[in-house]
């Protein structure tokens, strides 16, 4: 019994020693490591190098200084048997002091490939996937003595050994622009190009993303221009293939959102009808490589818009020697046009015109002198490359045959009348030829209206004539009457402008025609001139004319008259009474003619300038309106895009539908994700989510964004039919004459403000004119473009 129990004891006692020298061992160790590996954690080795990667912490136990080699060894814990450790001849000798710290780039060395052993996955494997294969790994640190290699003075825990979840992220993924897709399909300006992408999957941090936009080189342009997102063929486009198209990179950006919208800043502008490849380089922010294929998505390829065909067949036909006709074929996508055309002998001033339709007329040519005619289209905002160039030359006027003092010989043998004439056709006065441009048959043969001739010897000089009764036989030759020239170059004041601000001239002589078949109205006829004689008084007060002076005395001569008339009216001599104010009010009617035709005639001298004054203040007011509206379009589209994101949030269990289809409710365990239209807006113009609480807001939003949009193509519309005035000689000329007509509504009303040298407010109706037809013009165009 005592023999057992002294057993016992020694037993227990040599357990109790063993583990008393234990602890002691484990007390006394010569070098305490601290490992930290910071997530995620790589299967590439060299990012272990970074120096955020990991941290090891060297303390010495009970001595100040110590020499020896340390040793890591990473091995997998799955049963792969996979070892990789430090090689056994690779002793980098470290010198410790009582305390120092390593990070991962002072670690380097030992993690690179040519220092390590591989067991379990070998070197050869390793070289060729860069990497070890994803699972779960255990990273020991161990410190040897330097003249006992193979024992280790170091801790044997959870401190020096860390367990590592190793796996590479995924790249992102592309969602929009789909593969093979065509954006901008109605090739409109200013349209963003929404590019977004879906975050790697398990990504601890928030990725940089790199944007990275190539043209595709020219041989692929041509190869790929029959694809589709629905083409079979566009599903067997390996990424090789494409990378092999990449051509000049057009952009680079980085962000850390997951969306761009291409167009809103300041990018470059893209090709119509060119293919691009883009895609995403997720990045570490620490500059850690923990990306599969190092961050780079798949390539998408994407094509923007519609090309616009070049207009075919351009064609030139001489109208008259001083007008030419340009004929085109017109093309489906075509919304309008702009000829340019030059003269012989300059070799760069082009000239432009625009037309909406395949043919257009260009006035005030040179005879004689070739010109060179070229043509674009444009596909709504966006234009065609030129056509080629056609040369064309101006046919001769016949010869004048001038020779003064030479009786002419017209043969008017035929005195058959024409029975009817229409604005265009061409009629001989004796040797010159006329262009209708107003007719009025007057019956039996007669006809009035206007006309314009080329005074050929006056490098062909336009003259306006007028005829109020005038006969032309069936040759179209003057055979009765006459046409009375009204000066060259355009009329200066028409005669319809006297009658518009003398209004009362008609009734006054109207009064004194009824008073010579009766004298019944000498009272009403003295009532109207006191009127008249006010407001001529009044005129030639503020008249500021050089003839002021004269017109004051002819006006005090009629007025004299008028107040003689008016005595002999008191006495009952009626007839004298009558012929005295008949020639008084004749004498103020005249002045006051003169004063109209002056006044007006400097009015329209200076219209020109004034016009230029009303163009560049509506240009400047268009300018900034465009540029506000451009600034509320790029809020909204934000606004817009965060609406959406946070609708897109709330409705993962249901499916959105678009162009007015409600929602359907979908479980969500059987919803692979929710289906969002990205191309959204603007061409999907409705939407409904019924089954989210911000749907309503989105749509409204939607809404919104829409009558943004068409403000601003209106307004861009507007501010380039502007500058078109401004830099188009013969567009501003056409304007000229518009304003010109459309003044004549103003009547008496434009006159009160030039004799009173208003000036600033005739300017404000002019502007207020132009700005009228410009807008008629761009909603004529607008309307137009709306219904293609």
């Amino acid at each position: 019994m005592r023999i057992h129990l002294f057993k016992c004891l020694l037993i227990v006692g040599a357990l109790l020693l063993g583990a008393s020298g234990h602890t002691t061992a484990q007390r006394n160790y010569s070098v305490k490591l601290i490992a930290t590996v910071s997530p995620p954690h790589s299967p590439f080795l060299h990012s272990y190098s970074y120096s955020s990667a990991l941290t090891l912490h060297l303390i010495l136990n009970g001595v100040t200084s110590y020499s020896g080699y340390l040793r890591i060894k990473l091995e997998s814990m799955d049963g792969r048997g996979i070892v990789i450790q430090t090689r056994a001849n690779y002793l980098p000798l470290l010198d410790l002091g009582p305390s120092q710290t390593m990070n991962g780039s002072d670690l380097a060395d030992y993690f690179d490939v040519n220092n390590l052993d591989f067991q379990g996955y070998s070197r050869q494997q390793y070289l060729k996937t860069k990497r070890i294969p994803d699972g779960i790994y255990k990273l020991s640190f161990s410190f040897v003595d330097r003249y006992r290699p193979a024992v280790s003075v170091s801790n044997v825990d959870i401190l020096s050994e860390k367990t590592l979840r190793v796996f590479a992220l995924q790249p992102p993924i592309l969602n929009f622009p789909l593969m093979m897709s065509q954006t901008n399909r109605s090739n409109q300006s200013l349209k963003p190009i929404p590019i977004s992408w879906t975050r790697p999957a398990n990504t601890p941090f928030n990725p940089e993303y790199e944007l990275v936009l190539n043209e595709l080189r020219p041989n692929c342009q041509n190869q790929y221009s029959d694809l589709n997102t629905n083409n079979q063929a566009a599903s067997r486009i390996s990424q090789g293939e494409i990378f092999n198209c990449l051509g000049p990179e057009i952009f680079r950006a980085s962000t850390t959102s997951l969306t761009y919208n291409y167009g809103m800043q300041a990018e470059p502008a893209l090709g119509l009808g060119k293919w691009y490849a883009i895609r995403i380089q997720a990045r570490d922010p620490q500059g850690r490589t923990l990306f599969i294929n190092d961050g780079v998505s798949q390539i998408r390829v994407f094509r923007y818009g519609k090309p616009c065909p070049i207009p075919i067949r351009l064609k030139a036909t001489a109208l008259n020697p001083y007008q030419v006709q340009l004929d085109w074929d017109a093309l489906p996508d075509h919304t309008g046009y702009t000829v340019h055309f030059k003269r012989e002998g300059d070799a760069y001033k082009w000239y432009t015109q625009r037309a909406l339709s395949n043919r257009t007329q260009i006035n005030d040519m040179e005879p004689g002198v070739s010109y060179s005619f070229k043509l674009t289209a444009n596909c709504n905002a966006f234009g065609s490359e030129e056509t080629a160039t056609v040369d064309f030359r101006m046919p001769t006027p016949k010869p004048t045959g001038v020779q003064c003092g030479k009786p002419l010989v017209v043969d008017l043998s035929n005195q058959t009348p024409i029975s009817n004439l229409r604005v265009g056709d061409k009629i001989m006065a004796a040797d010159f030829e006329f262009t209708l441009v107003e007719v009025k048959p007057l019956g039996g043969g007669w006809f009035a209206g206007r006309a314009y001739t080329h005074i050929k010897f006056f490098q062909g000089a336009r003259v306006f004539a007028r005829f109020d009764r005038i006969k032309i036989n069936t040759d179209k030759r003057l055979i009765d009457g006459e046409l009375t020239t009204t000066g060259a170059g355009t009329q200066i004041i028409p005669d319809e402008w006297r009658d518009q601000y003398l209004s009362f001239t008609g009734e006054i002589n109207n009064l004194f025609d009824e008073i010579e078949r009766g004298l019944d109205k000498i009272d009403q006829a003295m009532g109207k001139i006191d009127q008249v004689l006010k407001k001529v008084e009044q005129w030639v007060k503020n008249y500021n004319g050089p003839d002021k002076a004269e017109l004051l005395e002819t006006i005090q001569i009629g007025k004299k008259a008028i107040e003689d008339g008016k005595k002999d009216w008191k006495d009952g001599k009626l007839t004298e009474a009558a012929k005295k104010l008949k020639d008084g009010s004749g004498k103020v009617l005249g002045a006051a003619a003169k004063m109209v035709k002056n006044t007006l005639e400097k009015l329209l001298r200076d219209l020109k300038d004034l016009l230029k004054e009303a163009l560049d203040a509506l240009r400047g007011r268009s300018k900034a309106e465009k540029e506000k509206l451009a600034a509320q379009k790029k809020e909204d589209w934000l606004a817009y895009q965060k609406l959406r994101a946070e609708v897109v949030i709330e409705d993962q269990g249901f499916r959105i539908k678009v162009n007015g289809t409600d929602s359907t409710l979908a479980p969500s365990g059987q919803t692979t994700g929710t289906e969002v239209n990205n191309d959204l807006f603007p061409e999907t113009t409705h939407v409904a989510i019924s089954q989210t609480k911000k749907a309503k807001a989105f749509d409204e939003k939607v809404n919104t964004l829409l009558v943004v949009y068409q403000k601003f193509d209106f307004e861009k519309l507007r501010f380039d039919q502007i500058l078109v005035y401004i830099n188009d000689p013969g567009k501003f000329g056409t304007l000229l004459e518009k304003v010109k007509k459309s003044m004549e509504s103003l009547g008496e009303e434009l006159l009160e403000d030039l004799s009173q040298n208003k000036l600033k407010l005739v300017k404000a109706k002019i502007e207020t004119e132009v700005n009228k037809i410009i807008d008629d013009l761009v909603k004529e165009i607008y309307e137009k473009e709306s219904k293609k």
